[in-house]
């Protein structure tokens, strides 16, 4: 006879529902965690923010104090806590005698710049003359022939400057280009410092004419209405001629 199947073991109990006390524990459990989870979560955003805020006042607020040369890395070049540039100083370089016409306009803008008045400026004066005219300014000031700055730029101009019985104005509407246009501007620019009165137009005109022939054709044709046109178009013409 076969042997007889024995019967399949009874499948195992079902396990017993939570209880409303054990699934009331479980919700209290969860939300704790959770609870616990976004307190932690806040407490970093709350850290993240306050090291981005530190960090923008680091950068908009600017350090309070220069470091010292100690703590400062050679060859670093140091700043003012402003960033700002201070002017340059500017320099009044002795007058020997040469080009009186230009150093009396120098000499009047670094007085004006630093605001020294007319009757303060011959009391410095004498710091900046040298050779001939430190000699021709002692023999001013020991016959008291010296009385106030006009007086003395004039007596300036009068004894190392251009005769006075020389025609500026003549001989900047003679004046020629023979070499090259830079040349040819220098002269022009020194003859034209000698005279006053000149309409812009007109020293438009009398730098034009005394250009070389073929660069007074070509500028014809663009006719520039400023000196500083004339020049630049006169040279661009040389250029390529």
């Amino acid at each position: 006879m076969p042997p007889r199947l024995q019967p399949p073991p009874p499948p195992p109990p079902e396990p017993e529902p939570p209880t409303l006390h054990q699934l009331q524990e479980s919700i209290r459990n969860l939300t704790a965690a959770f609870t616990d989870f976004r307190n932690t979560q806040d407490q970093r955003h709350t850290q993240y923010l306050t090291s981005i805020e530190t960090l923008n006042t680091q950068v908009q607020t600017p350090p309070h104090s220069i470091p010292s040369s100690s703590h400062v890395i050679q060859g670093t070049p140091q700043h003012n806590q402003d960033n700002t540039l201070k002017p340059p100083k500017l320099r009044l370089l002795p007058f020997d005698g040469t080009n009186p016409l230009d150093w009396v306009f120098q000499a009047n803008q670094f007085f004006t710049h630093y605001n020294i008045p007319n009757h303060q400026r011959l009391v410095h004066i004498a710091s900046y003359m040298t050779g001939d005219a430190l000699g021709w300014y002692q023999w001013m000031f020991n016959n008291h022939l010296i009385s106030t700055w006009e007086a003395f730029t004039g007596a300036l101009e009068v004894r190392f400057g251009p005769s006075t019985y020389d025609n500026h104005q003549q001989a900047l509407f003679k004046l020629k280009q023979t070499t090259s246009v830079a040349d040819y501007q220098r002269d022009f620019e020194r003859l034209c410092n000698r005279v006053t009165g000149l309409s812009p137009i007109a020293i438009v005109d009398c730098f034009v004419s005394g250009l070389k022939f073929h660069i007074q054709n070509e500028l014809a044709i663009h006719q520039p209405t400023t000196i500083s046109q004339a020049i630049g178009l006169a040279k661009l013409i040389e250029s390529k001629s």
